[in-house]
């Protein structure tokens, strides 16, 4: 399946290209960004081009994320398995200060329905360091909730269902609220 841009709660989704690939790995190696990954060596532009040019793009799509026209992070859907109907979601984010206000939320609310709904996942699993406690939370109160068969000493892995998704009245309420706002 190839995926073009997409805009959904003022947020709009442009697939990772060539051209975008120094600007996400200056955010990737900033220590707002490297220090909460589970890979926190620096990246060299050699290697995020071998990454880019071997990365399957018909099983994970990555994107660059817009408010207005500003750029302000990458979130992706890797690891697919149309089959099982499962992917794994990622984010990060520029820098810390994109962490106010709400277009974080905007996107990851955005980036769940695309994947539920375009893709059509019925299941997604995330993996968060267990030092890294404000996006833990943050993918709590999104609806993740912790896999407690796994036992990883460095990160949790979430899993979030679509079913548990639209279940969620709050969020229910609030992409009813940015659908108009």
């Amino acid at each position: 399946m190839k995926i073009a841009a997409f805009t959904m709660f003022g947020i709009t989704f442009k697939p990772l290209s060539e051209a975008s690939l120094e600007m996400v790995r200056i955010w990737r190696n900033s220590d707002d960004v490297r220090l909460f990954m589970q890979y926190q060596e620096i990246i060299t532009p050699d290697q995020q081009k071998t990454w880019f040019q071997q990365l399957d793009k018909s099983t994970n799509y990555y994107f660059v994320v817009y408010q207005n026209e500003i750029p302000f992070g990458v979130y992706n859907v890797k690891d697919i398995d149309f089959e099982l109907g499962i992917g794994e979601l990622g984010a990060y984010l520029k820098n810390k200060f994109f962490w106010d206000g709400d277009v974080c939320m905007r996107a990851s609310l955005a980036i769940i329905i695309f994947a539920f709904e375009t893709i059509k996942l019925s299941t997604f699993k995330s993996h968060v360091l267990k030092n890294n406690k404000k996006v833990l939370a943050y993918n709590q109160q999104m609806g993740f909730q912790i896999n407690e068969k796994i036992d990883d000493s460095i990160s949790f892995e979430l899993h979030l269902t679509k079913e548990d998704f639209y279940a969620n009245k709050k969020i229910i309420r609030l992409t009813k609220y940015l659908e108009i706002n």
